[in-house]
């Protein structure tokens, strides 16, 4: 189906892959919100539509109050006028933008802004994940040793011959962490779904550890730009000593050594998430920003 012309918007759907991947080739994305599995497997969540503005895509998410749109995928020439369109007079506003959007927008002078930490992505090199040389990871190597020692595993990359394990194990790792008491972890256990979903024909890289024939942990990533791989998740027993970290270093020295870097995602303020990710020493946060225009 085309994908209609602004300010008319659909639902974003599994045909417009082509689409997004084309303009993702041109204009490579920093941030972890921008390749389409990742957009078509929170669509649901997000409410997520599409439109066409120009030389644009332009995205936007109904889950939010208000409404809100994510940055125009497109040249940055250009760019700041076009958001300053879209937002109007209105209450909508500009979530999930990366620095150099933000900059233009600085510079075009119409605008609010305002920092998202809990939005950030947590960038890392992949050598120090995989080395995990010095004490700052003395930790991690210790649960992986304890892992080790106390588990007969396995790790093997995925294709879409494993989809079907892939999505048992969703489910027992959603009733080992009730899910149905935590909408959080629904979403996250829908948006593993979908990601399975598209596996054929998206380019997901997946892998996963087995202990006794029964899968235990699910890695899931992606190609985000020419040397940043993304994880899209990372999902582990809790009940068993060392394996997220296992599964973590497995599937990197495995899966990630033609990158230069990993993308961990955002925090989502949640604090136990952050100390985690914190825990794994970033190379820095990717920093993102909240757009508004500045006679809202």
């Amino acid at each position: 189906m085309n994908i209609p012309t602004y300010p008319e918007f659909r639902a974003l759907i599994k045909e417009d892959k082509p689409a997004f991947d084309a303009a993702f080739r041109e204009f490579a994305p920093l941030i972890s919100e921008f390749t389409f599995t990742n957009l078509y497997s929170w669509r649901h969540h997000y409410q997520v539509k599409v439109a066409r503005r120009g030389d644009f895509l332009v995205l936007r998410t109904e889950a939010d109050p208000g409404g809100a749109f994510f940055e125009p995928i497109g040249p940055s020439l250009g760019k700041a006028v076009v958001m300053a369109e879209m937002l109007g007079t209105g209450q909508a506003k500009f979530i999930r933008v990366g620095q150099a959007t933000k900059d233009l927008c600085v510079k075009d002078g119409r605008f609010r802004i305002e920092y998202d930490r809990d939005s950030n992505d947590y960038l890392y090199r992949t050598k120090d994940l995989i080395g995990l040389a010095g004490s700052k990871y003395d930790g991690k190597r210790n649960l992986i040793r304890q892992f080790k020692a106390k588990n007969n595993y396995t790790y093997a990359r995925f294709d879409k011959d494993h989809v079907q394990i892939c999505r048992d194990f969703g489910k027992r790792w959603c009733r080992i962490k009730n899910c149905d008491d935590d909408p959080g972890l629904s979403a996250e256990r829908l948006a593993m779904v979908e990601m399975l979903e598209v596996f054929s024909c998206a380019d997901i890289i997946a892998g996963g550890i087995t202990i006794s024939g029964e899968l235990c942990a699910v890695a899931i990533g992606e190609r985000l730009n020419l040397d940043t791989l993304v994880m899209h998740a990372l999902k582990a027993d809790p009940r068993i000593t060392g394996l997220y970290q296992a599964i973590t270093h497995e599937f990197l020295k495995n899966e990630a050594v033609g990158f230069e870097y990993v993308n961990f995602e955002e925090d989502m303020g949640i604090e136990g998430l952050r100390k985690s990710k914190l825990s794994w020493h970033p190379f820095r946060l990717i920093d993102k920003y909240k757009i508004y225009s500045k006679t809202v």
